[in-house]
Protein backbone atom coordinates (compact mmCIF):
# COMPACT_ATOMS: atom_id res chain seq x y z
CA UNK A 1 0.00 0.00 0.00
CA UNK A 2 3.04 2.28 0.05
CA UNK A 3 2.39 3.92 -3.30
CA UNK A 4 -1.40 3.81 -3.07
CA UNK A 5 -1.37 5.91 0.08
CA UNK A 6 0.33 8.73 -1.80
CA UNK A 7 -2.88 9.52 -3.66
CA UNK A 8 -4.53 10.92 -0.53
CA UNK A 9 -5.46 14.54 -1.08
CA UNK A 10 -5.45 14.26 -4.88
CA UNK A 11 -8.69 14.64 -6.80
CA UNK A 12 -7.50 13.81 -10.31
CA UNK A 13 -10.38 11.41 -11.02
CA UNK A 14 -11.64 10.40 -14.44
CA UNK A 15 -15.33 10.24 -15.13
CA UNK A 16 -16.63 6.78 -15.99
CA UNK A 17 -17.26 7.92 -19.56
CA UNK A 18 -13.59 8.84 -19.98
CA UNK A 19 -12.50 5.51 -18.53
CA UNK A 20 -14.62 3.62 -21.02
CA UNK A 21 -13.40 5.74 -23.93
CA UNK A 22 -9.82 4.92 -22.96
CA UNK A 23 -10.63 1.19 -22.99
CA UNK A 24 -12.22 1.47 -26.43
CA UNK A 25 -9.06 3.14 -27.74
CA UNK A 26 -6.74 0.50 -26.32
CA UNK A 27 -8.33 -2.63 -27.79
CA UNK A 28 -8.44 -3.28 -31.52
CA UNK A 29 -11.92 -3.76 -33.02
CA UNK A 30 -10.87 -7.27 -34.03
CA UNK A 31 -11.01 -8.11 -30.34
CA UNK A 32 -14.28 -6.34 -29.64
CA UNK A 33 -15.64 -9.17 -27.41
CA UNK A 34 -12.59 -8.82 -25.16
CA UNK A 35 -13.05 -5.06 -25.12
CA UNK A 36 -16.68 -5.59 -24.16
CA UNK A 37 -15.57 -7.72 -21.21
CA UNK A 38 -13.17 -4.98 -20.08
CA UNK A 39 -15.92 -2.38 -20.41
CA UNK A 40 -18.31 -4.56 -18.43
CA UNK A 41 -15.80 -5.14 -15.64
CA UNK A 42 -14.99 -1.45 -15.25
CA UNK A 43 -18.66 -0.49 -15.44
CA UNK A 44 -19.63 -3.05 -12.80
CA UNK A 45 -16.81 -2.03 -10.46
CA UNK A 46 -17.75 1.63 -10.89
CA UNK A 47 -21.43 0.92 -10.20
CA UNK A 48 -20.59 -0.96 -7.01
CA UNK A 49 -18.23 1.77 -5.87
CA UNK A 50 -20.88 4.44 -6.37
CA UNK A 51 -23.46 2.46 -4.39
CA UNK A 52 -21.03 2.13 -1.49
CA UNK A 53 -19.64 5.66 -1.66
CA UNK A 54 -22.22 6.91 0.84
CA UNK A 55 -21.62 3.96 3.17
CA UNK A 56 -17.95 4.42 4.03
CA UNK A 57 -17.61 4.22 7.80
CA UNK A 58 -14.83 6.80 8.19
CA UNK A 59 -14.86 10.34 9.56
CA UNK A 60 -11.68 11.53 7.90
CA UNK A 61 -12.09 12.60 4.26
CA UNK A 62 -8.70 11.24 3.24
CA UNK A 63 -9.59 7.87 4.69
CA UNK A 64 -12.87 7.94 2.76
CA UNK A 65 -11.05 8.79 -0.47
CA UNK A 66 -8.63 5.91 0.05
CA UNK A 67 -11.45 3.51 0.92
CA UNK A 68 -13.37 4.53 -2.19
CA UNK A 69 -10.39 3.77 -4.40
CA UNK A 70 -9.67 0.44 -2.70
CA UNK A 71 -13.31 -0.63 -3.04
CA UNK A 72 -13.16 0.14 -6.76
CA UNK A 73 -9.95 -1.84 -7.11
CA UNK A 74 -11.27 -4.81 -5.10
CA UNK A 75 -14.26 -5.08 -7.42
CA UNK A 76 -11.92 -4.97 -10.40
CA UNK A 77 -9.89 -7.83 -8.90
CA UNK A 78 -13.06 -9.78 -8.25
CA UNK A 79 -14.68 -9.37 -11.66
CA UNK A 80 -11.38 -10.12 -13.41
CA UNK A 81 -11.13 -13.33 -11.40
CA UNK A 82 -14.75 -14.21 -12.15
CA UNK A 83 -14.16 -13.67 -15.87
CA UNK A 84 -11.10 -15.93 -15.91
CA UNK A 85 -12.93 -18.48 -13.78
CA UNK A 86 -15.79 -18.64 -16.29
CA UNK A 87 -13.31 -18.85 -19.16
CA UNK A 88 -11.46 -21.84 -17.70
CA UNK A 89 -13.94 -24.38 -18.97
CA UNK A 90 -14.38 -22.70 -22.35
CA UNK A 91 -10.94 -21.50 -23.39
CA UNK A 92 -7.84 -23.34 -24.48
CA UNK A 93 -4.57 -22.54 -22.73
CA UNK A 94 -3.60 -20.31 -25.67
CA UNK A 95 -6.91 -18.44 -25.49
CA UNK A 96 -6.49 -17.89 -21.75
CA UNK A 97 -3.04 -16.44 -22.37
CA UNK A 98 -4.41 -14.03 -24.99
CA UNK A 99 -7.27 -13.03 -22.68
CA UNK A 100 -4.84 -12.15 -19.90
CA UNK A 101 -2.54 -10.29 -22.27
CA UNK A 102 -5.37 -8.04 -23.46
CA UNK A 103 -7.31 -7.62 -20.23
CA UNK A 104 -4.38 -6.93 -17.93
CA UNK A 105 -2.86 -3.76 -19.43
CA UNK A 106 -6.23 -2.29 -20.40
CA UNK A 107 -7.90 -2.64 -17.02
CA UNK A 108 -4.82 -1.91 -14.93
CA UNK A 109 -4.05 1.20 -16.96
CA UNK A 110 -7.63 2.37 -16.59
CA UNK A 111 -7.62 1.69 -12.84
CA UNK A 112 -4.47 3.73 -12.27
CA UNK A 113 -5.42 6.58 -14.61
CA UNK A 114 -8.77 6.85 -12.85
CA UNK A 115 -6.96 8.53 -9.96
CA UNK A 116 -3.56 9.64 -11.27
CA UNK A 117 -4.00 10.55 -14.94
CA UNK A 118 -1.56 13.49 -14.86
CA UNK A 119 1.01 12.01 -12.49
CA UNK A 120 4.64 11.49 -13.57
CA UNK A 121 5.09 8.22 -15.44
CA UNK A 122 7.53 6.78 -12.90
CA UNK A 123 4.97 7.09 -10.09
CA UNK A 124 2.22 5.68 -12.27
CA UNK A 125 4.44 2.78 -13.24
CA UNK A 126 5.07 2.03 -9.58
CA UNK A 127 1.34 2.04 -8.90
CA UNK A 128 0.74 -0.28 -11.84
CA UNK A 129 3.29 -2.73 -10.49
CA UNK A 130 1.66 -2.62 -7.08
CA UNK A 131 -1.77 -3.07 -8.63
CA UNK A 132 -0.53 -6.21 -10.41
CA UNK A 133 0.85 -7.50 -7.11
CA UNK A 134 -2.51 -6.93 -5.41
CA UNK A 135 -4.33 -8.45 -8.37
CA UNK A 136 -2.20 -11.60 -8.16
CA UNK A 137 -2.81 -11.83 -4.41
CA UNK A 138 -6.55 -11.44 -4.93
CA UNK A 139 -6.51 -14.03 -7.71
CA UNK A 140 -4.89 -16.52 -5.35
CA UNK A 141 -7.34 -15.69 -2.55
CA UNK A 142 -10.46 -15.93 -4.72
CA UNK A 143 -9.24 -19.10 -6.44
CA UNK A 144 -9.38 -20.87 -3.07
CA UNK A 145 -13.18 -20.52 -3.07
CA UNK A 146 -14.82 -23.73 -4.25
CA UNK A 147 -18.32 -22.40 -4.97
CA UNK A 148 -19.82 -19.15 -6.22
CA UNK A 149 -22.33 -18.96 -3.36
CA UNK A 150 -23.13 -21.32 -0.48
CA UNK A 151 -26.80 -20.80 0.34
CA UNK A 152 -26.64 -23.19 3.30
CA UNK A 153 -23.60 -21.42 4.76
CA UNK A 154 -23.83 -17.81 3.54
CA UNK A 155 -20.85 -16.69 5.66
CA UNK A 156 -18.53 -19.44 4.49
CA UNK A 157 -15.14 -18.34 3.17
CA UNK A 158 -15.49 -21.21 0.72
CA UNK A 159 -17.98 -19.12 -1.27
CA UNK A 160 -16.71 -16.56 -3.77
CA UNK A 161 -19.33 -13.86 -3.21
CA UNK A 162 -18.99 -14.20 0.56
CA UNK A 163 -15.22 -13.73 0.37
CA UNK A 164 -15.74 -10.61 -1.75
CA UNK A 165 -18.41 -9.28 0.62
CA UNK A 166 -16.14 -9.74 3.64
CA UNK A 167 -13.28 -7.95 1.89
CA UNK A 168 -15.53 -5.06 0.87
CA UNK A 169 -17.12 -4.85 4.31
CA UNK A 170 -13.68 -4.52 5.86
CA UNK A 171 -12.58 -1.90 3.32
CA UNK A 172 -15.68 0.19 4.02
CA UNK A 173 -14.89 0.22 7.76
CA UNK A 174 -17.44 -2.26 9.12
CA UNK A 175 -15.06 -5.16 9.72
CA UNK A 176 -17.03 -8.41 10.11
CA UNK A 177 -20.51 -6.93 10.46
CA UNK A 178 -22.90 -9.73 9.32
CA UNK A 179 -25.65 -7.35 8.18
CA UNK A 180 -23.19 -5.44 5.99
CA UNK A 181 -21.77 -8.70 4.61
CA UNK A 182 -25.22 -9.85 3.50
CA UNK A 183 -25.87 -6.45 1.94
CA UNK A 184 -22.64 -6.69 -0.03
CA UNK A 185 -23.41 -10.24 -1.19
CA UNK A 186 -26.83 -9.24 -2.53
CA UNK A 187 -25.62 -6.02 -4.13
CA UNK A 188 -22.63 -7.70 -5.80
CA UNK A 189 -24.71 -10.58 -7.13
CA UNK A 190 -27.23 -8.15 -8.58
CA UNK A 191 -24.46 -6.28 -10.40
CA UNK A 192 -22.95 -9.55 -11.63
CA UNK A 193 -26.33 -10.61 -13.06
CA UNK A 194 -26.52 -7.38 -15.05
CA UNK A 195 -23.12 -8.02 -16.65
CA UNK A 196 -24.26 -11.15 -18.52
CA UNK A 197 -20.65 -12.27 -18.21
CA UNK A 198 -21.24 -15.81 -19.45
CA UNK A 199 -22.43 -14.48 -22.79
CA UNK A 200 -19.48 -12.10 -23.07
CA UNK A 201 -17.01 -14.91 -22.33
CA UNK A 202 -18.68 -17.15 -24.92
CA UNK A 203 -18.35 -14.39 -27.53
CA UNK A 204 -14.69 -13.86 -26.66
CA UNK A 205 -14.03 -17.58 -27.08
CA UNK A 206 -15.11 -17.30 -30.71
CA UNK A 207 -12.42 -14.79 -31.69
CA UNK A 208 -9.40 -15.58 -29.49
Amino acid sequence: MKIFKKILGYKDKYSLRKKLVEIEKQVDNTYKPVRDICLSIVQAAENCKLVLKTDLNFEDKKEKDLAEMLVFYEYLYFFIHLTLRLALGKFTETQMKKMREYMGPVIVGTAIDSYTKHWPEDLKEGMKNEFYDKLNQAELEYSMCKVILDRDKPFSDNALFTKLAKNITELTGYNNNPVKIVEKILMSMEEYAKMDLNKLVDEAAQIL
